[in-house]
């Protein structure tokens, strides 16, 4: 029979994808690559570094903050630099900290 844990292994999406506590003071990071995945039947932007082993998933505020920036066309992203913070947001109507392209 499956589980819940076999489908969410413990700490797998704290491994793979960044989270706002990775944040304590804003980043800069330099773009390896952005491709399309769906994930939970989405289909949502990554963006893996050169420098770090985590991946972004991109909500669509920072999708669009990062076009603003480098432009609409994500396979021109590579080699460009973003930076990261953890910011005061609301999530599902709760107070939270997430992860916003601020540059």
């Amino acid at each position: 029979m499956e589980t819940v844990d076999s489908i969410y292994p413990e700490g797998e999406g704290s491994q793979k994808f960044f989270k706002a506590s990775d944040f304590p003071k804003p980043k800069t990071l330099t773009i390896l690559k952005a491709e399309k995945q769906v994930l939970k039947e989405k289909t949502k932007l990554i963006v893996s570094f050169t420098d770090e082993e985590k991946l972004l998933v991109l909500n669509q505020t920072n999708a669009r903050e990062i076009a603003k920036l480098h432009g609409q066309e994500y396979d021109t992203w590579t080699g460009k630099e973003i930076t990261l913070a953890a910011v005061p947001v609301k999530y599902q109507g709760e107070d939270t900290k997430g992860i916003r392209v601020i540059g």
